[in-house]
């Protein structure tokens, strides 16, 4: 199966991932998930140290609003949290075994539709705004991310490899009954669904793998048109996102060649917009026609397009973690006591039966049956 990540030692899709993530993720589910598995009641709980980690600044955090531009959610080393829409303490609604990123608001405000490797594969779920009731809507072998509610609230456009044929695409399901539905089909990799305000077309980025070079539009009815292009040695395109009058699109793009490039910008309507040079490819949420909220530089921005300001929304998220606590081995490496051999090589019996020789300590030994001593026939260790 054809994969269009980076992949950094934890799960895929996010093109960086802070270290802790990597380091900690499985330590907090013992206190976070509260031990949940199903080895949880066979294995005694060691004794453990916890903590809490404070950050104000988070790495690729995809970010929605509720409805009423009240409370924003932003996804934070795999889990989500909510906060007032001016900035403050954001609340932790999910766990980390959860594993859920790119938040996508219902237009009617009950649900919130996410991505989560819960279950081993990514797939689409929806929560409710506080993170209870958490449903799994696609299921499948298919690789199924980054939702996007429709205008009506009735459907969820995702990209996916659900159809097995080498690239993503993009994909819609119906909440009320779990039709679904394929968009585009071409052989580049499509992803990064998001609707036109009017629920007609569902813009999208186009490429190889993470080098999308185009951003295009569908119609239901599968008329493609191109939005935006880049040429070969331009950089690479991601996250776009429509205003709500639908004149205006906005984009990450990436500067320089190869996977790791050297900045990331926000584009707005094919001009760079902001001062942040490490903007997260992930979409601007649209609060009007001249304004949006953006990820970039650790922090949540809100700007106004018309007046091209912006200011930085603060926040504090605590991380909780845990470690286990047990008896570290000692070595004695300077020790000269005897030692038995724990590696052997390849015995083999002498045809008299009385004689073994085999391998150890990367040398050549004979042994009597019987016998303790050892002969050792060469030294290898000053050939």
């Amino acid at each position: 199966m054809k994969h269009r990540d980076m992949k950094t030692g934890c799960r895929k899709r996010q093109v960086v991932r802070p270290i802790l993530s990597c380091l900690g993720i499985v330590a907090m589910y013992a206190v976070v998930a509260g031990g949940a598995g199903p080895w949880a009641a066979a294995q005694p709980k060691p004794a453990q140290k916890t903590g809490v980690i404070t950050v104000h600044e988070g790495t690729n955090m995809a970010l929605t609003i509720s409805p009423d531009h009240k409370t924003l959610m932003i996804d934070l080393q795999g889990m989500m949290y909510t906060l007032p829409a001016n900035g403050g303490h954001a609340r932790r609604i999910t766990a980390p075994i959860q594993e859920a990123s790119h938040p996508s608001w219902s237009p009617k405000g009950d649900l919130v539709a996410i991505q989560s490797y819960a279950g081993g594969t990514f797939h689409i779920w929806t929560m409710k705004p506080d993170g209870t009731d958490l449903r799994q809507i696609t299921s499948g072998h298919g690789d199924d991310r980054e939702p996007a509610f429709s205008p009506d609230g009735s459907k969820i456009a995702f990209a996916s490899d659900r159809a097995f044929k080498g690239s993503y695409d993009i994909w819609t399901i119906e909440l009320a009954t779990g039709n679904l539905k394929q968009w585009t089909s071409a052989p580049d990799d499509e992803y990064e669904p998001a609707w036109s305000p009017d629920g007609n077309e569902i813009v999208f980025v186009s490429g190889d793998g993470a080098m999308a070079k185009t951003i295009e539009a569908v119609d239901a009815q599968g008329n493609e048109r191109t939005l935006a292009a880049l040429g070969a040695d331009q950089g690479r395109l991601e996250a776009p996102s429509w205003s709500p009058d639908g004149k205006t699109l906005s984009w990450t793009q990436f500067s320089g060649q190869g996977l790791f490039m050297s900045s990331s910008h926000l584009m707005v309507a094919g001009t760079e917009a902001g001062k942040n040079d490490d903007v997260f490819p992930l979409p601007a949420v649209w609060l009007s026609r001249d304004e949006l909220l953006y990820t970039g530089n650790g922090h949540i921005f809100r700007m106004d397009v018309a007046a091209k300001t912006e200011k930085e929304i603060p926040f504090t998220a605590e991380i909780d973690w845990a470690r286990p606590e047990y008896a570290q081995k000692k070595y004695e490496f300077g020790s000269t006591a005897g030692k038995p051999v724990l590696g052997i090589l390849a015995p083999d019996l002498s045809p008299d039966g009385k004689e073994i020789a085999f391998g150890a300590l990367n040398n050549l030994w004979v042994m009597k049956i019987g016998e303790k001593q050892q002969t050792r026939l060469h030294d290898n260790h000053k050939v």
